[in-house]
């Protein structure tokens, strides 16, 4: 038997555009059974020995804030096959999980890794074979990022604002905004469309055998 092909499809976007919502439902087109679901927000540099003031004020949207040499190592792993233990954050306390916390996952034959920056990064997305950009307006985006936050992730709003003004919007538009060229598509808003799912579905198909 030769070596396990494994492919990795990436699916970037703006906070809050739909990128959780489109690998899910890729995810469910290509069989759940095959696909493996990752999210860049799970490696989230932790920093044990800050408060909880602190760690509220640190810019979360900037490249740095993410260990990518973590995610790279584990990504290398995976995609030979190895069961890997991956970590867990927590956005109400920003603070990573223990390891006694990290959840066993073994790859399947397709690996779909969301998140803001990781068209920005040259080495995650070299290893991709399909890279998808979610594009949508940045008034929907910021209303969901509200609703999210406040109700799911115990925020104050003025958080949230302030937040959105200091980094989320800034960031964005240094390093998120620019990574769409490196797209082989830009789906509008979220891949609300099934025709669009479809479309998607088909040419994965398509290249994976060939097409």
């Amino acid at each position: 038997m030769g070596p396990i092909t494994i492919i990795l499809i990436l699916v970037a976007g703006g906070t809050a555009s739909g990128k959780t919502t489109l690998a899910s439902k890729l995810a469910r087109e290509l069989g759940e059974e095959n696909c493996t679901l990752l999210s860049e927000d799970w490696f989230y540099h932790d920093h044990p020995g800050m408060t909880a003031e602190q760690l509220r004020d640190l810019n979360y949207d900037h490249m740095d804030a993410i260990d990518w040499g973590l995610m790279g190592d584990q990504l290398n792993r995976l995609l030979v096959g190895e069961t890997q233990y991956m970590p867990r954050y927590d956005f109400k306390t920003h603070r990573r999980h223990a390891p006694s916390d990290w959840v066993k996952t073994s790859p399947q034959g397709i690996i779909i890794l969301e998140g803001i920056r990781i068209l920005a990064h040259p080495g995650v997305r070299s290893r991709a074979k399909f890279r998808f950009f979610v594009d949508t307006d940045a008034d929907e985006r910021v209303l969901r990022r509200i609703i999210r936050d406040t109700e799911e992730r115990g925020r104050e709003l003025n958080d949230v604002i302030r937040q959105w003004r200091e980094t989320v919007k800034p960031m964005h538009f240094m390093f998120c905004e620019p990574s769409k060229r490196f797209a082989d598509l830009i789906v509008l808003n979220g891949g609300e469309s099934e025709a669009v799912n479809r479309f998607l579905k088909a040419g994965i198909h398509a290249a994976l055998n060939g097409g």
